[in-house]
């Protein structure tokens, strides 16, 4: 492969814009240094409140400008979790909720909400289950790892934005595992959170350097896999089931508007057709028109969706579709 097909990992944090970037909200710049950093090899570390860099050597006079600029943000970020002063329930709830709402870019939907609901009791029920002080077995930190990982914190914690009481439950069973087991928590957090964390960069590296070849190469086959692949990314986690489900709606979308248009189409010909027949009575001219309707919702039905516009089955209850129809069109005048 030529030196110029890695020219994608040649930019910031050793993404280029082709990459997508997990979450909605700004890296900070702090995070963005540290990334840039760690693609020339070069480590931060932090000893105590003292800032270092191995190799030291390998430091520009820019790079070290740049650490002096956010030095405060490269400590805060550097300092491990255990040595931070613990917030209170509340404000961990908000602080949670605010990353969450920051990462994903809108409100969460009452669907995405209901999820987030049977998540957070489907992990509160087994914690429940599976939790029993010093007596717990030594498979537990494995599979809570496991099981943190299938709901998705981030997720979770992002849907609970429409249930604040149960993020509460949920944040308050965390901090109380977290108070008894420490360490262990912890690190079962952290691999769970880690493992999402990694499988969405490796297939982000994979979609910037798909679409930069798709465009290298002029390929439009590439291009559409990249495409395909882009749509398993979400904000918050891989998603491999998301470009099914996107077609599924799309899909749904288009064979709701082909019987709303089926739908018009049939009422502006049942109009037409009263129209004509004016000279009738009211009842007669429903039912003779109802004969023709009946014809027509038969033909216009969408092979999409396999529906016909209308549920009418028999000609007497087109015929009071049409008198209800008519009422509705008469008031409106």
């Amino acid at each position: 492969m030529s030196a110029d097909a890695w020219q994608p990992f040649k930019t910031v944090n050793a993404l280029s814009p082709d990459i997508p970037k997990r979450g909605q909200g700004e890296t900070s710049p702090a995070v963005l240094l540290i990334g840039r950093l760690m693609y020339r090899g070069i480590t931060l570390t932090l000893d105590g409140c003292k800032l270092s860099a191995s190799p030291s050597e390998a430091l520009t006079p820019e790079d070290m400008a740049a650490i002096k600029e956010h030095r405060a943000a490269l400590v805060a970020f550097l300092t491990p979790e255990q040595e931070r002063p613990r917030p209170s329930l509340e404000e961990q709830l908000e602080t949670e909720a605010a990353l969450a709402l920051q990462t994903m870019g809108r409100e969460p939907t009452a669907k995405e909400t209901e999820q987030a609901q049977a998540d957070a009791r489907a992990l509160l029920s087994w914690l429940r289950k599976n939790w029993h002080g010093t007596m717990t077995g030594p498979s537990f930190f494995d599979e809570l790892e496991a099981e943190l990982y299938r709901v998705g914190i981030l997720s979770t914690f992002w849907g609970l934005r429409g249930d604040r009481d149960t993020l509460r439950e949920l944040l308050a069973e965390l901090r109380h595992l977290e108070d008894k087991a420490g360490r262990d928590f912890l690190g079962a957090l952290h691999r769970a959170h880690s493992r999402e964390g990694q499988e969405w960069h490796v297939v982000a590296l994979a979609v910037g350097q798909m679409e930069y070849q798709a465009k290298a190469l002029n390929s439009p086959r590439l291009a559409e896999a990249a495409k395909v692949m882009r749509a398993m990314l979400t904000p918050d986690r891989l998603r491999p089931e998301a470009p099914a489900e996107a077609t599924r709606k799309e899909l749904t979308k288009n064979a709701n508007k082909a019987r709303t248009d089926a739908r018009d189409a049939i009422w502006g010909k049942i109009e037409a057709a009263m129209r004509e027949q004016r000279g009738m009575k009211a009842v007669d001219t429903r039912a003779a028109v109802a004969k023709l309707a009946l014809q027509w919702n038969l033909e216009a039905q969408p092979s999409a969706s396999g529906k016909a516009p209308f549920g009418w089955e028999t000609e007497a209850q087109a015929a009071e579709a049409i008198r209800l129809h008519m009422m509705r069109a008469k008031k409106k005048k």
